[in-house]
């Protein structure tokens, strides 16, 4: 019968993996990474049995890189500083301002596209340029708040939802804040069982939850609810001006006519002339272009009122973290001290 081993060791992967999935398929100590290799789950240390095992799983990988180290051993007042600085003391990890800004050279507006325009059916210059302008309006003048509410969601969706909601997906900066804090608290337990291995956690212990609730939190309900409004009312307020009234855009746009027959008289045929208007085009890109000058105006302010309002967010979510950490950090002293 082999002898079980009393030191700790700690296990190593060496590169050159080739993903078979042998060894976290035979034990919990190995996980996968995000291409598909092995990778050592927690701190990696162990002890008794668990060697025994780790050291029949090495000798079975095809790769043959899967190996053991001496852990040296620490003194119980090393382990209670470790405890201390990494649960403790603990700091949320602010991301930096940069990270958030609103970027108007990436933005696009969308032009429409009229289907009345080269339609002469107007019995006047006037009439025609009134319903051109009337057309503009409806297609695009008029929506303005919308168009623009529509450019602050793309930003809200594109830059900051990982940042004000909480999904379990790869790209959240919650869950991933979760997963590291997991992996955190793994190498304090394995710090905690150098001095004792005996130590008795819950199975769930290495678990932190964070827990974003728009119903609870002004912030979160900000992003949620508002922040496209707010926003997009000071964009337009940018461009509400005179220079900017609907009647400023018609320069933009044309009028064409035509004779049209109209029958015949004592002295002839008769016709009479009809009008339409064109070119809308040029008129909604000029309106793009003043929406996006708009925008890149009140760049900075977008970008100062995001980052603040999460940095608010921010500290709710650090006291939640802290509390947990902080009552894993006294059960893991009261176990050590066993």
């Amino acid at each position: 019968m082999s002898e079980v081993p009393q030191n700790n060791k700690k296990i190593i992967i060496a590169p050159g993996c080739m993903g078979c999935g042998v060894c976290m398929a035979s034990s919990s100590y190995f996980g996968e990474s995000r291409d598909g290799m092995a990778v050592v789950q927690g701190a990696g240390i162990i002890s008794g049995n668990d060697i025994l095992q780790v050291q029949k799983i090495a000798e079975n990988c095809p790769a043959h890189v899967i190996g053991l180290q001496d852990v040296e051993a620490k003194s119980m007042n090393e382990v209670l500083h470790t405890i201390q600085e990494s649960l403790d003391n603990y700091r949320f990890p602010v991301p930096p301002k940069e990270n958030f800004e609103f970027n108007s050279k990436n933005i696009t507006v969308p032009i429409p596209f009229s289907t009345r325009e080269r339609i002469y059916e107007y019995s006047s210059y006037e009439k025609a340029k009134r319903a051109g302008l009337d057309e503009f309006n409806r297609l695009m003048y008029s929506q303005r708040l919308s168009i623009i509410q529509g450019l602050m969601i793309e930003y809200k969706t594109n830059v900051l939802l990982p940042y004000y909601r909480y999904e379990k997906t790869s790209n959240n900066y919650y869950y991933k804040i979760e997963q590291e804090l997991k992996a955190l608290i793994d190498k304090v337990i394995a710090e905690v069982k150098l001095v004792n291995p005996q130590i008795s956690l819950p199975d769930d212990f290495n678990k932190v939850t964070i827990t974003i609730n728009r119903k609870k939190d002004n912030s979160a309900y900000y992003f949620e609810e508002c922040f496209e409004v707010g926003q997009a009312n000071r964009a337009l307020g940018e461009i509400s001006n005179s220079n900017y009234s609907l009647s400023s855009y018609d320069c933009y746009f044309d009028v064409d006519d035509t004779e049209e027959y109209a029958g015949s008289g004592f002295f002839g045929d008769k016709y009479k002339t009809k009008y339409c208007f064109y070119n809308l085009k040029e008129a909604f890109e000029s309106l793009a272009n003043d929406i996006v000058g708009a925008c890149r105006d009140v760049t900075s302010d977008i970008t100062r009122d995001a980052y603040g309002i999460l940095g608010q967010l921010w500290k709710n979510v650090e006291r939640e973290i802290k509390t947990q950490l902080s009552k894993k950090a006294d059960m893991l002293r009261s176990e050590l001290k066993k």
